[in-house]
């Protein structure tokens, strides 16, 4: 797997995670606000139809006792509308009435939500779907005269609405989410393309150098001022190290043979001689100049180790010479050699 498709994946995930995050936190938020102004519709209803039926009974107009309860239904049937359902129970457990939108309908009854009613709780709770076959929220409140409870008022309202607008909700987030992610994942793939570009450039060159052993290949920086753009400097930096590295390396190889060949002339030279003057004052002339010239060989070749363990771009500190051994050396090195040139020095 590439760095560009890794990158991808691994944004993705985190984008849709977050996707995913907010759309759940909106969606219970929203469950909430609308389940809440279901509450607030109830109470205000059951505050309202409680109001009417006691001050009926004030009145003489309802019988409203603690054993029976005898209810004119249409003070639930006004504050009924559509959607929103009313029933009075008794303390026996009895329907005495219901608003006319339940058409004879009554709405589920919870024992014990309706002793924890006469207990003077009041409750809000779903019905579960298909008691009725339309999910409501019941609100069930008792219903209080002269300090005594005389009986439970219930109002219900219809979730339909609620039920449409999450499942609608949950659609729009769902296809926002797989839309959003996908544009996301695209996004990211372009993007990391071209972030990813210049390092594309740093491979290539790289192979192509490999290949061809061509040093002088620079990268182009774009923007210099980030890290790809730092990375792509520090590239062309080691590469023209290297150039020039390889560069001194092939002078340095052509100086050594040059330098090695002349002490090795030197040599053969004097082995001419001693051939030719077998003489003890030549013969021991030769063999000083031949040990001088091992000896400068050796300082050569320690030489080269010496320079070959130094970075290129460090400067050996300088020494005292003695110029005086060094003219000598050249003076008997150019003797031996002037030999076979029909030249004399002096």
């Amino acid at each position: 797997m590439t760095l560009r498709l890794r990158l991808t994946v691994f944004y993705t995930v985190l984008l849709g995670i977050a996707l995913v995050t907010f759309s759940a936190i909106l969606y219970i938020l929203l469950a909430n606000s609308l389940i809440n102004e279901v509450d607030r519709t109830l109470f205000t209803s059951a505050t309202e139809v409680e109001k009417r039926l006691i001050d009926s009974a004030a009145t003489g107009r309802t019988a409203l006792g603690i054993s029976v309860l005898l209810v004119d239904p249409s003070p639930i049937s006004e504050f009924a509308s559509p959607g929103i359902y009313m029933q009075i129970i008794d303390p026996q457990g009895r329907i005495r009435a219901t608003s006319a939108n339940l058409n004879g309908e009554v709405m589920p009854i919870s024992p014990d939500v309706i002793q924890a009613a006469l207990s003077g709780t009041t409750t809000v709770a779903n019905t579960s779907p298909g008691q009725p076959a339309e999910p409501l929220r019941v609100l069930t409140t008792p219903l209080t005269v002269a300090g005594n409870v005389a009986g439970v008022l219930q109002v219900g309202a219809s979730l339909y609405h609620v039920a449409v607008t999450m499942r609608s909700m949950l659609t729009i987030l769902v296809l926002g989410i797989l839309a959003t992610t996908l544009l996301g994942s695209a996004g990211i793939w372009i993007l990391s393309g071209r972030a990813l570009r210049p390092l594309v450039a740093i491979a290539t060159t790289a192979e192509y150098i490999g290949s061809s052993q061509d040093l002088s290949q620079r990268l182009q920086i774009h923007a210099p001022n980030d890290e790809v753009g730092r990375l792509s400097r520090a590239f062309n930096t080691m590469i023209g190290r290297l150039e020039a590295a390889f560069a001194a390396q092939k002078q340095f190889i052509a100086d050594s043979s040059h330098e090695l060949r002349t002490p090795l002339t030197v040599i053969r030279g004097n082995l001419d001689l001693l051939k030719r003057d077998p003489s003890p004052e030549g013969r021991l002339e030769s063999l000083t100049a031949m040990e001088q010239e091992s000896v400068r060989m050796a300082k050569i070749v320690d030489d080269l180790m010496l320079l070959a363990q130094l970075d290129a771009t460090q400067t050996p500190p300088p020494a005292p010479v003695a110029l005086d051994d060094v003219v000598m050396q050249v003076y008997n090195q150019a003797r031996v050699l002037a030999q076979d040139k029909e030249v004399k020095l002096g």
